[in-house]
């Protein structure tokens, strides 16, 4: 997602935000699936963003700020999730 977002900033192109929402979409029902709620939820708003996206055919800056932020908290839930999957195992 990070990598579309950098292509994004240089002018959109539809392939790219397709390649942005699929990849979002894909992990909300993954992290669902795994029990992933925190990141089910980062990963909602990032696919609700790309599907705003294809819809207009162009994307803000403000909005490739935002979504590069929303992409750090989604990292900071992996973690989080993964801290606590490990924690159980041990």
């Amino acid at each position: 997602m990070r990598a579309a977002l950098d292509e994004l900033a240089r002018g959109f192109e539809r392939e790219v935000a397709e390649v942005f929402y699929r990849s979002a979409h894909s992990l909300k029902g993954t992290a669902l699936s795994f029990g992933g709620r925190e990141m089910a939820d980062h990963a909602a708003a990032l696919a609700d963003t790309g599907h705003r996206w294809l819809k207009q055919a162009a994307v803000a800056p403000d909005e490739l700020t935002t979504a590069m932020e929303e992409i750090e908290r989604l990292g900071s839930a992996v973690e989080r999730y993964r801290a606590r999957i490990e924690g159980r195992g041990a």
